[in-house]
């Protein structure tokens, strides 16, 4: 469940950074930008999320 949830969240966050990077290209910021957008924040939108739930989990655990 929780994984469904991170996996469609990091699904939406690069389908933003997609279109953001279709607009810049429309108005003439050229392919390499748009390219080097979606390389640089897909991955870091999936670690974000990762780091995220381990940090939940975390934070969940009683010590001992």
């Amino acid at each position: 469940m929780i994984r469904s949830i991170v996996t469609a969240t990091a699904i939406v966050l690069m389908a933003a950074v997609g279109l953001f990077a279709w607009f810049v290209t429309l108005l003439g910021g050229g392919y390499i930008l748009a390219a080097g957008l979606l390389l640089i924040l897909g991955p870091l939108a999936l670690v974000d999320g990762a780091t995220r739930l381990k940090a939940k989990r975390r934070a969940g655990r009683k010590p001992g």
